[in-house]
């Protein structure tokens, strides 16, 4: 076998395979400057300053967008170059998971929304929060420890966050569902308004 000749071959694969990984989907070249990356077009401009710790794939979550990190924190460049959303995060996820064009995201432990133009929808104060539409159309719910409440699609907390257990829209009455604080119950109506206040030790059989 020719050792020689495979080395080689073998070589400029490694080459080339290094080459392309330095070129991102737009044929921009990555740079490094005092460990910082960024990216040059084919003319030389330096599209993207070298000021991030990692630059991640474009389209990955948003389309012509990158997920850029600075110093632990994570946002957004778009497909200019342009920082679309500061480095704000510690975590963000995908887009469209939790409701359309809204990604969840993370900062001190604590979760928010940002929408497809990098505003904050919902400022990150929620220890959970569970899909939109789950428990009723255009709803998500929300929890802070023990308590949970609604957000709307505007991010509105059109149900405060302070009831142990809220029901099901419906289960026993229409358009009406059970709430329970401090041990006692009453009934929420379909825009969030308390109707019954939680006064009763039991409500339709439902008791601790």
């Amino acid at each position: 076998m020719n050792f020689k000749f495979l080395f080689t071959v073998l070589f400029t694969f490694v080459v080339i395979a290094s080459m392309a990984q330095s070129k991102n989907s737009r044929g921009w070249t990555k740079i490094e400057k005092h460990g910082k990356i960024g990216f040059m077009d084919s003319t030389g401009f330096e599209v993207v300053k070298p000021a991030y710790d990692r630059i991640g794939l474009f389209g990955e979550y948003r389309k012509e967008w990158a997920l850029v990190e600075h110093q632990g924190k994570l946002g957004f460049i778009n497909h200019m170059g342009m920082r679309v959303l500061k480095p704000t995060y510690h975590e963000i996820e995908k887009f469209d998971v939790y409701h359309k064009n809204w990604a969840l995201v993370k900062k001190d432990g604590r979760i928010g929304f940002i929408n497809a133009l990098g505003f904050e929808m919902v400022k990150p104060k929620y220890d959970n929060v569970e899909p939109f539409n789950k428990f009723k159309e255009g709803w998500a719910k929300v929890y802070k420890g023990s308590q949970m409440g609604f957000i709307d699609v505007t991010g509105f907390e059109v149900v405060p966050v302070k009831y142990t257990s809220i029901g099901d829209f419906g289960a026993h009455l229409k358009d009406l569902a059970v709430i329970e604080q401090n041990g006692k119950y009453g009934y929420i109506n379909a825009v969030g308004q308390v109707v019954v206040k939680p006064t009763y030790d039991s409500i339709d059989g439902i008791a601790k």
